[in-house]
């Protein structure tokens, strides 16, 4: 691949995003509420609201055993499940948008035209979509990480417990949305196929977070994460083509 003309894409993708109210909305909605609003408010509620009274070490699940304070619970198991799930969510629409919409506006056949390959193309448009993300996302789960060292909650170990899972899920997401993106026909059935797989791969950081103890937790769902994201990654590039793109 060419530096140059990834470039040239990636300028014209950020553009191109930027333009459209809906994908950014979407983007600036959901995260404000799983990103910062949720944690916030479980922050309150755990820190005024009487969260001494919940004793998490009574729970029968070996990844919880560990954890005796109420404020660790949420520092361990709640958040870092919150921000997968932000991290699984704000990319989605982005990519679906990025690369089924241009289809379906028909523009694509004047890349077509280009001297680039359909590599190129998608490389530029996942670098937006991270772009899009990161400028998103990052600036919440700062405040939220900020908030809990500077209450004393936590110290900095737990940054890297709280970023690797997010930054594990945005990939997570990119990958399957590729995926999908390149399969299906239209803007809706990419979407409702993507909400569809984002269900269960919640269900399985939530499980991992749950029964893998210690600090290992987080990197053990981050290791979830990339493994599905390798795999989706490994099946679109199986299909990309213009072939295929323009279908």
């Amino acid at each position: 691949m060419r530096p140059q003309a990834i470039g040239a894409l990636l300028w014209k993708e950020t553009r191109q995003l930027g333009r459209n109210r809906m994908a950014l909305l979407t983007a600036a909605l959901l995260p404000f509420v799983i990103l910062f609003f949720a944690p916030i408010q479980l922050l309150i509620q755990f820190k005024i609201a009487g969260a001494k009274a919940f004793d998490p070490s009574a729970v029968p699940i070996p990844g919880l055993s560990d954890i005796g304070d109420p404020l660790q619970l949420l520092v361990r198991f709640i958040y870092p499940l919150l921000f997968v799930i932000g991290g699984l969510l704000l990319p989605s629409l982005t990519t679906t948008y990025a690369i089924v919409a241009e289809r379906e506006r028909r523009s694509l056949e004047l890349l077509v035209s280009l001297p680039v390959s359909v590599g190129e193309i998608l490389t530029a448009k996942l670098i937006s979509v991270l772009i899009v993300t990161a400028l998103v996302g990052l600036p919440y789960l700062a405040i939220v990480i900020t908030l809990l060292l500077v209450l004393g909650i936590a110290d900095a170990t737990v940054i890297p417990t709280l970023l690797v899972p997010f930054a594990a899920a945005v990939t997570c997401s990119t990958a399957i949305s590729l995926l999908l993106a390149l399969l299906a026909r239209d803007f809706r059935t990419a979407n409702n196929l993507s909400g569809a797989f984002i269900v269960p791969i919640i269900l399985l950081t939530s499980g991992t977070l749950a029964l893998v103890p210690g600090p290992a937790r987080a990197y053990g769902a981050s290791v979830m994460l990339l493994l599905v994201a390798a795999i989706a990654l490994l099946a679109a590039l199986r299909w990309v083509s213009f072939e295929r793109y323009l279908e």
